[in-house]
């Protein structure tokens, strides 16, 4: 196991020490938030999670050696990787409704709608942690100290990032550009098409996990190490979102509403924050949505 997996494995014992409200106050005038508990059963250490087009909520479970998915309905299932994994960590729903997972074993397994088990054809992975399909079919893994590009030919690219310290999360934007979440240096990384690598503008990030992105160009990361998730906006305002008793959060995802869903490490379980419109003086409400979230989540 790399010192890189210890690390991140470790990470919530330091962070739960100082547990935390997250929650920043009231809702903006007129909104109100609802933060629930999605019935998940037997958790030990839910790492990642993806919420997929269906509404579907799926959690790589870490402890357990096994995939988990509850339906929108609340039906959990788990789900059928023959052959076993092996302390799965990254977990993510492709548009074809694929589930890929990365375990310890160093590899990426697909699991297709009709039941078969694949390995796709990375080579070299070392600690593949998170994975990430795009709109062209390829998948993006988060290994050590690198993210790897495998295309839908297998033809497999290391993308251009410079410095990385330990990749966590990776997902993917309209633009098609890749961002990472970069533990080790508490600091999210974005590289365009062109390859050109920014840091973005997040302030205070400690040891930072988790990352989704909103169909308006919200990023959404979890601050482990701070109890709390923290989203930036495309024109760069920082807001950390109104959860309340988050222990270690670590992976994120966006529904088509907008909700914000974490895996919630130490407390095995799973939250989602939604916010609903109060009625106006008229009487008339607005749509439960997450308002400045936006309407589509593409990262897990």
């Amino acid at each position: 196991m790399s010192l890189a997996r210890v690390r991140r494995m470790l990470l919530p014992l330091v962070a739960v020490a100082s547990v935390i409200l997250a929650g920043v106050g009231p809702a903006h005038a007129g909104q109100t938030y609802t933060q629930t508990t999605l019935p998940f059963v037997g958790l030990s250490h839910a790492r990642t999670l993806a919420v997929d087009a269906a509404g579907n909520t799926t959690v790589a479970d870490l402890y357990n050696n096994r995939v988990v998915r509850v339906t929108a309905g609340g039906v959990q299932s788990v789900l059928p990787f023959t052959g076993g994994l092996y302390k799965p960590f990254g977990v993510t729903v492709d548009s074809s409704g694929n589930t890929l997972v990365t375990d310890s074993f160093n590899r990426v397994v697909r699991l297709s709608p009709d039941g078969t088990v694949s390995t796709l054809p990375f080579t070299g992975l070392k600690d593949p942690v998170s994975v990430v399909v795009d709109a062209a079919g390829n998948t993006i893994v988060a290994d050590s100290h690198r993210v790897v590009r495998l295309s839908p030919e297998g033809i497999q690219t290391t993308l251009p990032f410079t410095d990385l310290g330990d990749p966590f999360s990776v997902a993917v934007d309209r633009t098609g550009s890749v961002i990472v979440t970069d533990s080790l240096n508490s600091r999210v990384l974005r590289l365009s098409p062109e390859g050109v690598q920014t840091i973005l503008p997040f302030e205070g990030l400690s040891g930072v996990a988790g990352l989704a992105i909103d169909g308006t160009g919200n990023i959404i990361v979890s601050d482990p190490y701070k109890n709390r998730v923290v989203q930036l906006t495309p024109t760069g305002v920082q807001t950390t979102l109104p959860f309340t008793n988050l222990a270690t959060p670590m992976g994120i995802g966006v529904d088509a509403n907008g909700n914000v869903t974490v895996a919630d490490w130490y407390n095995d379980r799973v939250v989602r924050l939604t916010v609903s419109e109060t009625p106006n003086q008229t009487g008339s409400s607005g749509s439960s949505s997450f308002g400045s979230l936006g309407s589509l989540g593409f990262g897990s």
